[in-house]
């Protein structure tokens, strides 16, 4: 293979084309006659394909129907061509068919179920396993159907991401910017991370600096039920997320289309009184306030909260940090037996949400430079028997 390679890189393209049917008729030759045809990987392709070492299949689904000699197979898609679930998937083994996961693990239908194992480095992508777009017309309001929730594809993401950690992988999951609908608790495991970071290149905020669209309308966002927090286990990180509630863009609807719009102060206090449930948690704390979770480095960077009773309740949690948050509800951060080591950096709460429904909001969208009301330290307050920072 090396050979190839040089060979590719030291000829000059000849205006040929190439095929598996024509590489196999060369032959011997077909290396040569290959180096001068296409470009590295499409003649690593053809090649391979041509030996019976790599075929190519257009979705999931036949690569669950592939009974072919290739022991490698390029994948178009996971259901059309390009659509950010295809890649590289090579076979190992027999499995049952309970071990597929639609995403990275994918099973021979028939047998003797070969198992086809996605190669990657880094995160695993949620695009893999197909969730649907959370902040599309279908999955926006609250009354949505059941194919635009998350839980089982998150799930199965965070769990090939611990299998894959020290074999290419990483641990994390990634969304690529999407906005992603939960039905119920997300547990975030020990040592990964979850991210809504756009892809390499694109927009790694919550929203452009010069935007004052509505936070429902914000990608990287992850839709919560009140009551069903994201669980942040110990020596976890969640980063780059927009966390706001499942009913916000049902509420500030329905305030647009009341006469007056929804930039009275009547209409701002109605929709501010909606803010319930918790967005995250991490650690605990027994009925008596002893800890009995353990929380330590529980992370949150450039994570951004709105509409929820509490942002954060922080228990038991040691040498946490939360780095660049941003809280928009009654309680910003809610601490329990913290024993005070946890580091708030650049922490700030502000009525987002009011300001951006009266068009005033500072800097143009949550990603401000200006610090409205910032957190500067955490102490307990012995007359405040819930330790709660507002």
């Amino acid at each position: 293979m090396g050979l190839f390679l040089w060979a590719v890189n030291s000829m000059e393209e000849v205006p040929i084309v190439c095929s598996p049917r024509i590489a196999a008729q060369e032959g011997e030759n077909a290396i040569s006659f290959l180096t001068v045809c296409c470009d590295r990987w499409s003649c690593y392709r053809v090649l391979a394909q041509a030996f019976g070492q790599v075929d190519e299949v257009a979705d999931f689904t036949a690569l669950r129907g592939y009974t072919g000699p290739a022991t490698s197979v390029v994948v178009d898609g996971r259901a059309a061509n390009n659509d950010g679930g295809g890649g590289i998937f090579v076979q190992n083994g027999t499995c049952g068919t309970s071990n597929d996961d639609d995403g990275v693990v994918i099973v021979q239908g028939a047998s003797p179920h070969h198992c086809w194992y996605r190669q990657f480095s880094g995160p695993v992508h949620l695009a893999w396993y197909g969730v649907a777009d959370g902040n599309s017309t279908t999955c926006l309001p609250d009354l949505r159907p059941f194919s635009c929730y998350a839980d089982t594809q998150v799930a199965a993401a965070l769990a090939a991401a611990a299998v894959s950690s020290g074999l290419g992988g990483d641990g994390g999951v990634v969304t690529d910017g999407r906005a992603i609908v939960l039905s119920a608790s997300m547990e975030l495991p020990s040592d990964q991370y979850f991210s809504c970071a756009g892809p390499v290149g694109g927009e790694r905020k919550q929203l452009p600096l010069d935007s004052n669209d509505p936070y429902y309308l914000v990608p990287h966002a992850v839709v919560l039920r009140p009551g069903y927090p994201i669980v942040r286990d110990a020596h976890s990180l969640l980063e780059h997320c927009l966390l706001r509630p499942s009913w916000y863009y049902d509420a500030l609807t329905a305030l647009a289309n009341t006469s007056g719009g929804p930039t009275t102060r009547a209409l701002i206090d109605d929709i501010e009184h909606k803010f319930t449930g918790t967005a995250t948690v991490c650690g605990g704390v027994d009925s008596t306030g002893a800890p009995n979770v353990n929380g330590e480095a529980c992370d949150m960077k450039d994570v951004m909260i709105v509409g929820f009773d509490t942002c954060d309740d922080t228990s038991n949690s040691p040498r946490a940090v939360l780095q660049n948050v941003k809280f928009d509800c009654n309680i910003g951060e809610a601490l329990h037996a913290n024993g005070g080591g946890m580091s708030l950096r650049d922490a700030n709460v502000h009525n987002f949400i009011e300001a951006l429904m009266h068009g005033d909001s500072p800097s143009g969208g949550p990603d401000l430079s200006i610090s409205e009301i910032p957190i500067s330290s955490i102490k307990e307050d012995t007359t405040n028997t819930n330790h709660e920072v507002p």
